[in-house]
């Protein structure tokens, strides 16, 4: 189940973290003073443009992606390590692009989505405008005209929100996919940490047993010495 308005709950996250000056409706209204009905067509076409810029990338099929990274889990044991190593390095490449692609799609429709309320606020005040006028009347097809374009806010918005539903549906898709690979790249590193420990030269002063060793070289000598001291009293 996906939780409602995702977008809306990344928007509130980073509210401090929006330039101030972004959202200052202040010269649009003034704006707004000298062109008024004039300006429908403008903020017309600003909404068509971030319906249909919603995506900025294409979203990858991860299908085949998750299919491989199933086979790849069934059979990298039976890989030598670098071409095991190799296999890994590709399907994290592909889920990598995913992650950019992502990060690049959301953004884009959060920096959309919080222009709206800045056009919603635009097309009020001049409906706002018109009302106060005596000829309001004369300005009917005006009013045609913002119900249209409000139609076209609200589809805007439903579009911007179904970028962030897709990203929640597709992080749940491949979170084992995910897992697996995880898993892999902590045995292949576990490997190649066995392969190397196991190719490295040992060290003699390095052994665990060096220094029992050295107390039974010493004993040794000492036997060898008793020895010879005895075998020269004798001797005598």
């Amino acid at each position: 189940m996906i939780p409602s308005c995702l977008i809306c709950k990344d928007e509130q996250k980073q509210d401090d973290q929006v330039d101030p000056d972004e959202l200052n409706v202040a010269p649009i209204l003034e704006y707004h003073k000298s062109t008024g009905v004039d300006n429908l067509d403008e903020i017309e076409n600003e909404v068509l443009v971030i319906n249909s810029t919603a995506w900025v990338q294409k979203p990858i099929d991860l299908k085949n992606w998750k299919e491989a990274v199933a086979k790849f889990a069934d059979t990298y044991q039976t890989f030598g390590f670098d071409r095991a190593r190799n296999h890994l390095n590709s399907l994290k490449l592909n889920s990598d692009a995913y992650s950019v692609e992502k990060e690049a799609n959301k953004q884009n429709a959060l920096k959309k989505w919080r222009r709206l309320p800045i056009i919603r606020i635009r097309i009020h005040k001049i409906e706002q405008e018109i009302f106060d006028t005596k000829y309001f009347g004369k300005n009917f097809k005006a009013f045609r005209h913002i119900d249209k374009i409000r139609n076209l806010i609200n589809e805007a918005a439903k579009i911007l929100n179904e970028v962030y539903n897709y990203y929640h549906h597709m992080d749940n898709e491949i979170k084992e996919s995910n897992v697996k690979i995880a898993y892999i790249e902590e045995k292949l590193n576990a490997r190649f940490e066995g392969e190397i420990e196991h190719q490295r030269p040992r060290c003699f002063w390095q052994e665990r047993r060096f220094p029992f060793l050295v107390h039974e070289m010493l004993e040794q000598i000492f036997e060898q010495q008793a020895t010879k001291s005895y075998l020269i009293v004798c001797w005598s």
